[in-house]
């Protein structure tokens, strides 16, 4: 009797094995499948900045999310749906994402260690680039030259990071005040703008390069007073300074010699 009930039980399983393979496979396939049709790999990811605190458990990082592709508007901005300025935390759990809405969704390790919980704070777009500061509360304990982070970013649509797998070394990264993140951006193209006058200024040759350069130089302390003067009662003066350097920058640009 007991050799029949196992002769039984084994003729049982094996279709129900058939059956749990077919359902596997095919919860593989289409699972797959729903994961593939969102992960576009159209979203570059650089760390502009990190932010550790002494006992190396809070760490904020200012991100600039970079969209490859080709969906652009008129002015060569990107078209992903993002909040005003503000803070969101959404994430992806196994790869696909659970939160829907107009936000970046992140997915990060620290040193290997996976965060359950990233602060997302996105600031703003500039051309096809994005900024955002991410804040997480660190498990790791190794001292700060050997840790790093990688991370994926999306977006309500589903794109992903195109560089998953890099490496980004925090103390190679310079640092900024988490609360203050426009102050690092107007600082670093602030810079930029004072080598791209220089080199307008220094490239102006013939015999109208005198008075060329006059005009730059009374047009750029005109510009100067009115970003001043238009800056110092706004909601947020270094947001202000940034943008207003950033347009600028990109005026000095098209200005300078061809």
């Amino acid at each position: 009797m007991a050799q029949t009930n196992n002769a039984v039980r084994k003729e049982y399983r094996r279709p129900m094995r058939i059956i749990h393979l077919a359902v596997s496979f095919f919860a593989f396939f289409f699972g797959f499948s729903s994961t593939a049709a969102l992960a576009e790999s159209t979203l570059h990811v650089d760390v502009e900045a990190a932010s550790i605190d002494v006992n190396g458990h809070r760490v904020s990082l200012l991100v600039k999310v970079t969209d490859n592709s080709p969906d652009k508007d008129g002015s060569g901005r990107i078209t992903t749906s993002l909040p005003p300025p503000g803070s969101c935390s959404p994430m992806f759990k196994d790869d696909v994402q659970f939160v829907v809405g107009s936000c970046f969704a992140v997915q990060l390790w620290d040193t290997g260690i996976p965060v359950e919980k990233v602060k997302v704070r996105v600031l703003d777009a500039q051309g096809a680039s994005d900024y955002a500061v991410l804040t997480w509360d660190s498990k790791s304990t190794l001292p700060i030259v050997q840790r790093s982070v990688k991370l994926i970013v999306g977006v309500a649509n589903g794109w992903y990071s195109d560089n998953p797998d890099t490496q980004f070394v925090l103390s190679d990264a310079p640092t900024f005040n988490p609360g203050r993140p426009y102050a690092f951006l107007l600082q670093r193209d602030d810079r930029a703008l004072n080598l791209a006058y220089q080199y307008a200024i220094s490239s102006f040759d013939g015999n109208d390069a005198a008075k060329a350069k006059a005009s730059l130089r009374t047009e750029e302390r005109i510009w100067v007073s009115r970003k001043e003067s238009d800056c110092r009662e706004a909601d947020d003066p270094d947001r202000c300074r940034w943008l207003a350097t950033v347009d600028r920058l990109a005026a000095i640009s098209d200005a300078g010699p061809k």
